[in-house]
């Protein structure tokens, strides 16, 4: 995955226009999707969710500060999306199709939290070496 250009958030933060926003979903609509599948979330549900995720960037994105670390956005863009599928998962619109139970909320919590070793197994699956932005 290509690294986000710290100028493209620094322009939706700022001055927002339907370019940037453009780029940003086509950069990461795929990614989200990615880390929604691995929670063996069914397709329909999947777009809900991406759409909740993209939604939230609109209201949010404008209070986000990048540190400058390595893949500072994509934590927390993972962070808003593990926030979402909970969300989604307690509500009940959806039941995750998972064999062996339906009680994610552990899983989550691992997920959420960037050094338990699921998060870091993820991360280094998902978005492999690149870390960037």
């Amino acid at each position: 995955m290509p690294e986000t250009p710290i100028s493209l958030l620094e322009r939706l933060r700022l001055r927002p226009d339907a370019t940037s926003w453009q780029r940003l979903v086509d950069l990461y609509t795929p990614l989200i999707r990615a880390w929604i599948g691995r929670n063996m979330v069914q397709s329909s549900d999947a777009d809900d969710v991406v759409q909740e995720v993209m939604g939230i960037l609109v209201k949010e994105l404008p209070q986000f500060r990048h540190d400058l670390r390595p893949g500072a956005f994509r934590r927390w863009l993972r962070f808003v999306t593990v926030n979402r599928l909970r969300t989604f998962w307690r509500t009940g619109k959806a039941v995750p199709l998972a064999a062996g139970g339906s009680d994610f909320n552990p899983i989550l919590d691992q997920l959420e939290d960037s050094e338990s070793n699921l998060s870091r197994l993820w991360m280094r699956n998902t978005i492999g070496m690149s870390l960037a932005a």
